[in-house]
């Protein structure tokens, strides 16, 4: 325990699956009398043993979600996560906060853009990279519970967002998010929730409407992370 409180990390996580974990009556206990429950189904109960052990070996082949994660370009990441929540908030956004004279909708429309709207928010120091994220306006307003964009972006997306602006300061994190969020969000990375027929009949549908109840009704299905 004291040796993980040294690197930062919390040790209850650790305790509590020595206590599980255990062989006597935890979830070792309860796993080998799964596969022994299993084995009874089979007539050869050697050669259902012999199997299960390969495809056991088999977790060990290929890159690891450990490996994966290890070797992720965060900042390609932290810029995909925008360019998917673009696609929505182009919408979502007043016309009285504006960078370099454009308001935030607008930077938002055109995905080449994006990049440039990201660096623009390091320029006037709302985002402040290899500093602690709390010095940062964008990441309050995306963390704190009162903040304007809590909820937008999911744990495994804010964890990327907290190491690009800490970058060189990340030693100092406090809390790190789950692993098995990170590892969900890059399974599903690929996949896209709006098609490209459903994207443009959602533009087309904001585009015509004048009342701004009316086009926030038809984006929140798309708002949760």
């Amino acid at each position: 325990n004291y040796e993980l409180k040294e690197l930062g990390i919390d040790s209850k996580y650790f305790n509590l699956h020595i206590t599980i974990d255990n062989f006597d009556n935890g979830h070792a206990h309860l796993a080998t009398n799964a596969v022994m429950s299993l084995a009874k189904r089979y007539p050869n109960q050697s050669e259902f043993i012999r199997k299960l052990k390969i495809g056991f070996l088999l977790n060990d082949r290929g890159i690891s979600s450990v490996q994966i994660i290890k070797n992720l370009n965060t900042e390609q990441v932290v810029l995909d996560i925008f360019k998917s929540k673009a696609l929505v908030g182009k919408h979502m956004h007043n016309e009285k906060c504006k960078f370099k004279n454009k308001s935030v909708n607008s930077w938002l429309s055109e995905e080449d853009q994006v990049e440039e709207f990201i660096l623009e928010l390091t320029k006037i120091g709302w985002i402040k990279l290899n500093e602690n994220p709390e010095h940062s306006r964008f990441w309050k307003m995306i963390n704190d519970e009162d903040g304007k964009m809590f909820g937008v972006f999911s744990a495994a997306e804010k964890a990327f967002i907290y190491d690009w602006i800490a970058g060189t300061n990340l030693s100092r994190r406090i809390n790190p998010v789950n692993t098995e969020y990170i590892k969900n969000f890059i399974e599903l990375n690929d996949f896209s929730y709006l098609s490209e027929k459903e994207l443009l009949l959602l533009q087309q549908q904001i585009q015509i409407s004048t009342n701004t109840g009316h086009k926030i009704s038809k984006l929140m299905p798309y708002l949760a992370p």
